[in-house]
C-alpha cells in the first residue's frame, strides 16, 4: 500500500509539473477567455460520438471472444470501461487485467483464456493505427519533418516486425535484439521495454492469424473506433469555436490516431500534463495549428473525456459487484492475484 501512495504521489507530482511546462506554452487568460464562447450544441454529438467509440470497442471484444463464448454486449460495455477507469486512474496500469477478472467472475471464462482475446483486442487498435501511418507521409496536409520522421520509422519498424513473423522462432529473437539497438541512445531499462514490446507484439499477431474469420468484422469495428474519436475531438473543436486554422474532420481523425500511438508512453495518473503535451504535439508542432488556438480545446476534451470515463466506470464497476475496484489501488491487484491462485 505505502509503494502504491509513493507511485500515486510521484505520478501526480510528476504530472502537475509536465502540465505546468505546458501552461507556459500557451496564455491561460486567452484559454478561460475562450470557455466564454462555448456552444453547447456542438458538445453533446462530441459526448455521443466517444460513447458510440467506447460501444465499439466493446462490440470488438465481443467478435474476438466469440471463438470462446458468446457474452452479453451490455455486460462486455461494462467490462470494458471499467478496465479504462482503472487504467485511467491507478498508477499501475492493470486495467486490462481487471477487465479479465471481471470477465471471469460474470461468466466464469479463465482468465488463461481472456487475456489473450484483450491483447487481440490492443493488437488491432496499434495495428490500425500504422496502417493508417503509412498514408499519411503521402497526404497533402503539412506535417513537422520531425513527427514525419517519427512516422516512418515506426511504420518501417511494423513493416519489419511483419517480416520477422515469417522466420523462424529462433531466428525472431535474433532479429529483435538487433531492432532494439537502434535505441541504443536510451537507458538500459528502456530498452529491455522496446523489446517486450515488440516480442508482445509478435505474439498478438500470431493470435490474430489464428483467428482469420474475424479478422474483417473487427478491422471494420477498428476503423470506426478511430473515426469516433477523431470526430469526438472535432465536435469539442467546434464547441469553442476560436481555431483560426480549420481544423477538418480527417485532420482530427489522424490527429487522435497519432496520439494514441504516443500513449504507449507510460503516463501519469488521468493522464495530466501528458495528455496536453501529446495533442500539442501532434496537432501544434506536427500539423502547424497555434498554440493559443488550440489550448482550450485540448483542456476541454481531456477534461470531459475523462469525467464521461469516470462516471460511467463508477456505474459499471458498482453495477458488476466490483465496489472493490472504485479506488484501484494494490489491494484490489493482490486480490486478483490471490483469487488467481486458489
Amino acid at each position: 500500500m505505502v509503494t502504491f501512495r509513493r507511485r500515486l504521489l510521484f505520478g501526480l507530482i510528476l504530472g502537475c509539473l509536465v502540465l505546468f511546462a505546458w501552461l507556459k506554452l500557451v496564455d491561460f487568460r486567452d484559454m478561460l477567455r475562450d470557455f466564454g464562447s462555448i456552444t453547447v450544441w456542438f458538445i453533446i454529438p462530441g459526448i455521443v460520438v466517444y460513447i458510440l467509440s467506447f460501444v465499439l470497442k466493446a462490440l470488438r471484444w465481443q467478435v474476438i471472444l466469440s471463438p470462446i463464448r458468446h457474452v452479453r454486449f451490455s455486460m462486455l460495455f461494462k467490462t470494458y470501461i471499467s478496465g479504462t477507469y482503472i487504467n485511467l486512474l491507478s498508477p499501475v496500469k492493470f486495467g486490462e487485467l481487471a477487465m479479465c477478472y471481471l470477465l471471469k467472475r460474470s461468466t466464469s471464462i479463465p482468465m488463461s483464456r481472456s487475456v489473450p482475446t484483450v491483447l487481440v483486442d490492443r493488437g488491432f487498435s496499434l495495428a490500425t493505427t500504422l496502417l493508417a501511418c503509412l498514408f499519411l507521409p503521402f497526404i497533402a496536409f503539412s506535417l513537422h519533418p520531425f513527427l514525419r520522421w517519427i512516422i516512418v520509422c515506426a511504420v518501417a519498424i511494423f513493416l519489419i516486425l511483419i517480416v520477422v513473423l515469417l522466420v523462424e522462432r529462433e531466428k525472431q529473437k535474433d532479429i529483435l535484439k538487433r531492432i532494439v539497438k537502434i535505441f541504443f541512445f536510451l537507458p538500459v531499462f528502456w530498452q529491455q521495454k522496446a523489446y517486450e514490446v515488440l516480442e508482445n507484439f509478435l505474439e498478438i499477431a500470431k493470435l490474430i492469424g489464428k483467428q482469420r474469420k474475424i479478422l474483417l468484422p473487427v478491422l471494420v469495428f477498428s476503423i470506426g473506433i478511430n473515426v469516433a474519436e477523431g470526430m469526438a475531438f472535432y465536435y469539442f473543436d467546434r464547441s469553442l469555436c476560436v481555431t483560426n486554422a480549420m481544423i477538418y474532420p480527417v485532420d482530427c481523425i489522424l490527429g487522435v490516431l497519432l496520439v494514441n500511438m504516443l500513449y504507449l508512453v507510460p503516463t501519469p495518473p488521468a493522464g495530466i500534463g501528458t495528455t496536453e503535451w501529446f495533442y500539442s504535439i501532434v496537432f501544434v508542432f506536427g500539423f502547424g495549428i497555434k498554440a493559443g488556438d488550440l489550448s482550450g480545446v485540448i483542456v476541454l476534451w481531456h477534461v470531459l473525456a475523462s469525467a464521461l470515463i469516470i462516471i460511467l466506470g463508477l456505474y459499471s464497476l458498482v453495477s458488476l459487484g466490483a465496489r472493490f475496484f472504485l479506488l484501484p489501488d494494490m489491494s484490489a491487484w493482490n486480490r486478483i492475484g490471490a483469487e488467481e491462485k486458489t
